[in-house]
């Protein structure tokens, strides 16, 4: 698997009030997690997401990524 679980706007946004809760994520091409948006005047965006106790190991760039791109209030608890 290339990414596991991404919540990013590109085109539209915000993208926001997701829960992503309780994964098992493992030996990713690229990242694990991760959260963000982008574009020119910062409209594309996650916003109040939450991630909670999920499991991510042997990304190849990232386990983790809590700011790819432009990220407003998210909140991440318990991830290993």
């Amino acid at each position: 698997n290339f990414n596991g679980v991404a919540v990013y706007s590109l085109t539209v946004g915000p993208v926001a009030g997701n829960i992503i809760a309780n994964n098992v994520i493992e030996k990713t091409v690229n990242i694990g997690v991760s959260s963000g948006g982008g574009d020119a005047n910062y409209t594309n965006h996650a916003e109040d997401n939450v991630f909670v106790g999920n499991k991510v190991s042997g990304s190849g760039e990232a386990d983790c990524q809590v700011m790819h791109g432009h990220v407003v209030g998210d909140y991440w608890v318990g991830n290993e």
